[in-house]
């Protein structure tokens, strides 16, 4: 009995663990235990907050593009939180990009301010075993717009912009020509407001010489406001504008003669001017370099008793400009009586032909006119008048040919209009 007693003792609860008829019952049921707990746990259903998912708001292909509006402020982009419901497992492994907010914008139909609801969609790529409880916000305010589209002129504005002593600071200009024109779009109610655009640069400087300065675009009402760009899209908000430095001068006036009797080419005719000078201004290099300005010339063909007085242009150098506005200036010739006689000339002197060529003609010229100083005209002989006949580049054969009527012993008298002769090359016997 004492030893039955003795063996009772001797038994162990760890002992249990070396024993193979115990521990693999014991393993079976242990892992259906947790394994029924895990599954409890991973299935049960509860809610998850999802943020930062974007609402998509598309007009094409709506009613609402079908009015030609747009989004012009609000919703783009901006994101919600969306409420989710459904397993721990599924929804643990849930991200923004699995779901879908969009705007109903059913209520739209014409240009405004709209609150517009928000609904939010599965992602077809992970549905899930999940349900949307909630968004927040649920909905969205949002402006539409009819879009517009205009083209404006830069003006360029340089602050604070000034000359050295003697020197004039021109307004600005558009450095590039590309930018001399901004394309804008935006909101038809903003577009509306748009007047102007200006190029500003903050200069601050007295100048020597002319410089660039990069500049930023204003956007001005009608007021001359300043109007905040965000609503807009311009084509280039940055540029560079110049600030031309120049200089200002008094210049005289100076005839010019085409044409002229080789008495008048040494020493220009008589005339008078009924302005003398003309107030220039350009680049003072420019400036310093020049002595006069030129008038459009007077062909001599054009001179005659009938007509003595011209209207001739100030022939201005590149990046030189008048500043009074002065766009003629009559040119009278003053020599005195000036007389005319007609004579016929039969009288043709070849120059500048092939030395392998003669030349002549079949045919006198009629009426031909001379004109000049009245005494000289009343002296002239008709045997001394004749037509110099240019034959440059004429090959052997028959030419029509501009002349040029000469007075032997004369260099002050000149022909009055253009003539022509036919004339025969021929080579030489």
């Amino acid at each position: 009995m004492a030893r039955k007693t003795r063996e009772k003792e001797k038994f162990s609860l760890g002992g249990l663990f070396y024993n193979n008829h115990f521990v693999l019952p014991f393993a079976i049921v242990a892992s259906l235990i947790l394994w029924m707990s895990v599954n409890i746990t991973q299935n049960a259903s509860r809610e998850r907050t999802i943020s930062d998912v974007t609402v998509n708001i598309t007009t094409e292909n709506t009613a609402v593009g079908a009015l030609g509006l747009d989004v012009v402020s609000g919703g783009m982009g901006e994101k919600v939180n969306v409420k989710v419901s459904g397993s721990s497992y599924t929804i643990s492994a849930l991200s923004a990009s699995d779901i879908l907010v969009s705007a109903s914008l059913s209520e739209v139909t014409a240009p405004g301010v709209y609150e517009v609801p928000l609904t939010a969609v599965k992602n077809s790529a992970k549905t899930g075993d999940y349900s949307i409880v909630s968004i927040t916000p649920s909905t969205l305010e949002v402006t539409f717009d009819h879009i517009d589209t205009k083209r404006l002129p830069v003006q360029a504005v340089a602050e604070g912009a000034s000359a050295a002593d003697g020197l004039i600071a021109e307004s600005a200009v558009v450095t590039d020509t590309a930018n001399a024109q901004v394309e804008i779009r935006g909101p038809r109610t903003e577009m509306n407001k748009l007047a102007s655009v200006q190029a500003v640069a903050t200069v601050n400087k007295r100048m020597s010489a002319t410089e660039s300065f990069d500049a930023k675009l204003v956007l001005l009402d009608e007021n001359g406001e300043a109007i905040d760009p965000a609503p807009f899209t311009l084509s280039f908000t940055e540029l560079k504008i110049t600030v031309p430095i120049s200089k200002s001068r008094e210049l005289p006036l100076r005839a010019a003669f085409t044409n002229a009797p080789a008495a008048y080419k040494a020493t220009p005719i008589s005339y008078t001017l009924n302005a003398n000078s003309i107030r220039v201004l350009g680049q003072p290099e420019i400036i310093d370099s020049l002595e006069y300005i030129e008038l459009s010339p007077i062909d001599f063909d054009n001179i005659s008793a009938n007509s003595t007085q011209f209207s001739c242009t100030p022939k201005l150098p590149n990046g030189v400009k008048s500043l009074e506005n002065l766009e003629s200036v009559t040119v009278t010739i003053n020599i005195g009586a000036i007389a005319e006689r007609t004579f016929d000339v039969s009288n043709f002197v070849p120059v500048n032909i092939a030395d392998n060529l003669q030349a002549g003609a079949s045919q006198a010229l009629r009426n031909v006119k001379i004109a000049g100083p009245e005494a000289v005209i009343n002296a002239l002989d008709g045997a001394a008048v004749y037509a110099e006949v240019d034959m440059s580049g004429k090959p052997a054969g028959e030419h029509t040919v501009n002349v040029r009527i000469r007075v032997s012993g004369y260099d002050t008298v000149w022909q009055v209009g253009t003539y022509s002769v036919l004339v025969t090359a021929s080579e030489r016997q």
